[in-house]
Formats: C-alpha cells, structure tokens, sequence
C-alpha cells in the first residue's frame, strides 16, 4: 500500500499539469461546439485511428468511419442549429466577456432556488443513507473488502432513477458550483452556513453513488465556472489570487479523487503510482470508452441485431419489450467479464440504427446543443448561477463522447438547461424581500 501523504502530495504535480491544459485552450473561448468536438476528436477519432493503423484491429474500418463522419457532422449540425436560431456575435461576447453581477434584488430569488435544491440533493442524501447500509467512501478508506464496496455501489445503483441522475448529474454540482461563485459575496455568518451547507451536502450526495466520475463532475463543472467568471474581454483573463487558487484546486482535486479512491482497491497495492495514473486516469478517458465504442462495431451486427432504441428503458418499457443491455453484451462477448463496459458516442448511434443513426444522430446532437447554447446565452445574464448552469452545458458537450447520447441529453445537458432557462428567468426578476447578503456591485 502506498504512504498516503505521499502520494496525495504527488498528486499535485498532474493536478498543476490538468490545471495548466485547461487554461491553455482559452483560445477555444469554452464554447459548447468547440468542446464537443474536441473531445470527440482526443477522445474517439485519435484512438480509432490507432485501432486501425497500429493495431490493425478486426472491423477497426468501422470504427475510424464513424469517427471520422462524426467528426465532420457534429459541427455540421451546430452549424444547422445557428441557421435556426442564430446567435448574434454582439450577444456571445456581452455573455461571455461581461462582469459578472450580483445584485440585491435578484439574488434574493436566486437564494429561494438554491434553497430549494438543496433541499432536494438532502432528501436525496437521506434516502441513499437508508437504503445503503453504509456510507462506500467511509468503506472504502476505512479498508474493507472491496466487494463489500462494490456491492454499496450496486446497492446505490439499484435505487438510480431519472430524479436521483438528475440529482447526481446536474442539480447536486449546479448548487455546489453556485456557492463557490457567491461565496465571496457572503457578508453574514448565517448566509456563509447556508452556502457550506450548499457544497457539503452535493459532495456527499455525489459521493454516496460509490463512483469517481459524479464527484470529479462537480470539480470540473468548478473549474469551467472559475475559468468564464474570469473572462473579461478578448485575449484577457483576469485571475485574481483568489481564483487562481481555487483553479489549481480545482484541478488538483478532478486527478487526485480518482487516485485516491484507486489506492485503496486491489491496483492500488499491484501498480506503482504512475502505473495507477495509466490505468486509474488515462486508460479510463482515452481507452476504456474507445474500447468499448471499437466493440461496438465488432458485435453488431454480426453477433447481436442492432437495438432500435430499445437499450433504452424508457422506450422499451413503453412498447411492453424487453431492455436490451448493450453494456453487459459488450462485457461478456468482448471483454469476458461482467463488468460495466458500455459503448459511446457514435458508437451508440450505431448498434441502434447502423449508419444511418450514425448521420442522423450526429447531426441532431450537433445541432441541438448550439441551439440549447444560443437560447441559452439570449436568454441570461451573467451571474453566478447562469455560469454554473452554463459551465453544465460544456461538461455535457464534453461528456457526449464519454457517454451514451440520450442520457447526456436527458440528465446532464438538454433537458436540464431549458428548465433552469425558466428558473434563471424567476431568478432575475426584482425580489419582493431585500436581503443584506451581497454587496450591491459586479464581481
């Protein structure tokens, strides 16, 4: 097992190193259609092409064709949806370069909302609390066996439906990044509870699923939110001391979660730290999701009949049919185990409809996420909230290549920005109560 302190410490160096990437690609400007294909390009493109030409893998064709078409038709579709709703350049930079505001009599509305979800990540945190027989963090650091562990996580899962993702995904790191970007506002002690109160309960929410994504997604939806709270004009970002601390934190703590959660199961006493970084990290973002997207096209149809939305539940459940669970498909005819192994991307796009949902699905997910950024840039000020909301929309054009279309559209994404659109719209109307919490002036 490895000393605890020092491996923490090193996780320093790769957080500095993620932080220093992340604030390299300010040219991209954050846009939501410049993350998403470039994702889709480090993250399904690249490794298919080395499927292909170093590896020379069976059907690896496939894979690189898809890849490449959605590499072509995901901008094509952004480029649909500004033809159908365009966004004017004049409002893209109000948004993206303007101060961000805080104002006495709207902020007020934005306190009821953020009471409101963390209400609902409490609830949520007490019935995961009842119905797992303990907390997996507190198993998992305090060395039980990890199929005890494993079997928390189960327990956590079993008990997921559309609310608790929601949960998961989109309310618990929306509240969390609300109160890290109002913080500094808080004048008074009760207002500084409430907001603690508002990023301890999310984390123990997220953390309660027994996963390392959802807590690393709170983190880096904290570091996209730090990056555009810091834009001020073209070719000028402007961190104070403040920020910048809370930047490199941000990123120290996306690497340094994951390692510490490897160190305590079976690698960790099997790999030396930068083998653990390999697997626990790299394979995990770069190779696991292209893996199984490669499967993906292997499989189908040759083995399996390609699903027509039936992998669904939803939909399946509609039509009275049975859900077809492409993830354990791919693990036990690729991989030979039982874990969880699910394609993505474009890949999903083509074990339910072929080429044809490859083309199709492409250019939907293209074109509806530039038109949920358009209304939604149109729509908001830039405040607090909104930048939490909007770094959401970012992490969900990033997670489109690490996960399945519709649940990204569904928990992470679509569905939840056009709602918080209505909420952002009752935050910024002039409250009937003036609270003394936040100075009357731009951050």
């Amino acid at each position: 097992m490895f000393d605890f302190w020092l491996v923490f410490i090193t996780f320093v160096v790769p957080g500095l190193f993620f932080s220093i990437i992340f604030f390299k690609i300010h040219e991209f400007k954050l846009a939501v259609v410049d993350m998403m294909v470039w994702a889709h390009v480090f993250i399904i493109l690249v490794p298919s092409i080395v499927f292909l030409v170093v590896e020379d893998r069976e059907n690896a064709f496939r894979f690189y064709l898809a890849a490449a078409m959605g590499t072509l038709l995901l901008p094509l579709g952004a480029l649909i949806g500004q033809l159908l709703f365009p966004l004017t350049e004049q409002k893209r930079l109000e948004f993206r370069y303007a101060p961000v505001k805080t104002n006495p009599l709207t902020d007020a509305n934005t306190l009821r909302v953020m009471a409101v979800l963390l209400a609902i990540c409490t609830v949520s945190v007490l019935l995961l609390a009842v119905s797992t027989s303990q907390y997996p963090l507190k198993a998992l650091f305090s060395g039980s066996d990890v199929l005890l562990v494993k079997s928390l996580r189960r327990e956590t899962g079993e008990s997921s439906s559309f609310i608790n993702d929601l949960t998961l995904w989109t309310l618990a790191p929306v509240l969390f990044v609300t109160a890290i970007l109002y913080w500094r506002n808080a004048k008074t002690l009760s207002t500084k509870v409430f907001l603690l109160a508002c990023m301890i309960v999310p984390f123990l929410n997220n953390s309660y699923s027994g996963r390392k994504t959802p807590v690393a997604t709170m983190f880096l939806l904290g570091l996209i939110a730090t990056f555009i709270a810091s834009q001020r004009k073209p070719q000028l970002l402007r961190f104070s001391m403040r920020k910048m601390r809370l930047f490199i934190f941000f990123g120290i703590v996306i690497i340094g979660y994951p390692l510490s959660v490897f160190m305590f199961l079976p690698a960790g006493t099997t790999y030396d730290f930068w083998e653990l970084m390999r697997v626990g990290i790299f394979d995990r973002i770069f190779l696991k999701p292209a893996d199984n997207t490669y499967a993906a096209f292997l499989l189908f149809p040759e083995t399996y009949e390609f699903t027509r939305f039936f992998d669904i539940g939803k939909i399946a459940a509609l039509l009275g049919a049975e859900t077809l669970h492409v993830s354990s498909m791919i693990s036990f005819s690729y991989h030979g185990t039982t874990e969880n192994s699910p394609p993505v991307s474009v890949g999903v796009a083509y074990y339910q409809h072929s080429w044809p949902g490859v083309v199709i699905i492409s250019l939907l997910v293209g074109m509806v996420l530039k038109i949920s950024e358009n209304i939604f840039v149109s729509s908001v000020d830039k405040t607090p909230f909104s930048i939490a909301l909007y770094a959401l929309l970012v992490n969900g054009a990033i997670r489109i290549s690490w996960g399945e279309y519709h649940s990204v559209f569904m928990t992470e994404a679509l569905v939840p920005v056009f709602v918080m659109i209505a909420i952002i719209t009752y935050t910024q109307r002039p409250a009937v109560m003036v609270p003394r919490l936040y100075r009357q002036q731009n951050v």
